[in-house]
């Protein structure tokens, strides 16, 4: 049996990746709104988790560490249903992993384990193909079309192959809403589309509801009878029109910064989204997570579980179902260390007092006169 790969950070997972992957379904991961070929890391993501500073408790007499959590759907189909997962760190719902490794989304759901990962809409294998490799718990992302025919279908074939919910994408207001690199990098592509096999990659974009509505969270509801969480809200008063609707959850997520250049992070989203919604409603946030300190952060501020889009991408193209597992095995590895540096046994002990705001940097101060002026 062959020794578990196990980088020493993401900076090689993300090398490995970059070396395997052709350049263009590399820049079409890599890229975010604005410039389509920024890249990610120069995203301003990373300082805006870098804010928030752990200030850790000691003395309290820490028994064994538990990275496991346990969090409840809210309303709607299998209201009140407990789900509990080994690990906080989930898989985002992120397109056409077939682009980096034959296996596509079979192989990504083989690497999650038994973490919860999340099916996209725009995946490149079936819902029946990623649903028989099920090693874990999966949900399914949905953009609702403007042919409900089709995205009633789609529903079908997710629930019959084991999906557990809907994860409805809220932030896409099809191609009006369209950033420039889906025209410019998409365009280099050819792919699959798993989902709508007929449709293609392309077709299936263009098709994308842009009038989403309150009422359309129970319209998948009722014709999925699954729960139905409303993902890429950033403002409060969404968050709870969306959980008024009947959604079972809410996910905090700018989208990558792939819709809108300029958005706000999604962890500075995150305090007033769950100060709206209630501590019976369970949140989720995705968006720039790259270590276990940024997953403490997470809960630390009330999150149920933290979701990683590009991490597990650059897992996947790595090494395929094995990159995905060394992925989730580090950030869950540097979690489990962060938490009991914090000072806490179990993600339900993490509170917001563990964090505080960065202090402001000083002003750089003027150079000094040249000597003789």
């Amino acid at each position: 049996m062959s020794t578990p790969w196990q980088p020493a950070g993401l900076s090689e997972v993300f090398a490995e990746a970059q070396r395997n992957a052709e350049p263009d379904a590399w820049a079409y991961y890599q890229a975010m709104a604005g410039d389509p070929m920024a890249p990610a890391a120069t995203d301003t993501e990373r300082a805006a988790w870098d804010r928030y500073l752990l200030r850790p408790r000691y003395l309290r007499g820490l028994p064994d560490i538990d990275t496991a959590i346990t969090f409840r759907n809210s309303t709607g189909a299998g209201a009140g249903t407990e789900i509990t997962l080994p690990t906080p760190v989930f898989v985002a719902p992120t397109a056409a992993h077939g682009l980096v490794h034959p296996d596509g989304e079979v192989a990504t759901h083989r690497g999650a384990g038994d973490a919860l990962y999340i099916y996209s809409n725009s995946a490149t294998r079936t819902p029946a193909e990623v649903g028989a490799a099920a090693a874990g718990p999966w949900w399914a992302q949905q953009y609702l079309l403007t042919d409900r025919g089709r995205s009633r279908q789609f529903l079908d074939e997710v629930r019959e192959a084991g999906a557990g919910a809907i994860v409805l994408t809220c932030d896409f207001g099809g191609r009006i809403g369209w950033s420039r690199f889906r025209s410019v990098v998409q365009s280099r592509l050819v792919t699959d589309s798993g989902a709508y096999p007929d449709l293609g990659w392309h077709r299936m974009s263009r098709q994308v509801e842009q009038a989403l509505a309150p009422d359309d969270i129970a319209w998948v509801a009722d014709n999925s009878g699954l729960p139905v969480w409303a993902k890429g809200l950033l403002h409060p008063g969404d968050a709870r029109n969306a959980v008024a609707a009947g959604a079972a959850g809410v996910m905090v997520s700018n989208h990558g910064r792939r819709q809108l250049d300029g958005v706000m992070a999604a962890v500075d989203a995150l305090p007033a989204v769950l100060d709206t919604v209630g501590a019976d409603v369970p949140v989720l946030v995705d968006g720039g997570v790259r270590s276990g300190a940024d997953v403490v952060r997470a809960l630390a501020l009330g999150a149920a579980a933290v979701g990683i889009g590009r991490p597990a991408l650059w897992g996947l193209a790595a090494r395929g179902a094995d990159g995905v597992r060394a992925v989730l095995d580090l950030l869950t590895d540097e979690f489990a260390t962060a938490l009991a540096s914090s000072g806490a046994a179990t993600a339900a002990q993490l509170t917001r007092d563990l964090l505080v705001p960065a202090p402001s940097p000083l002003p750089t101060p003027l150079p000094a006169p040249l000597r003789g002026h």
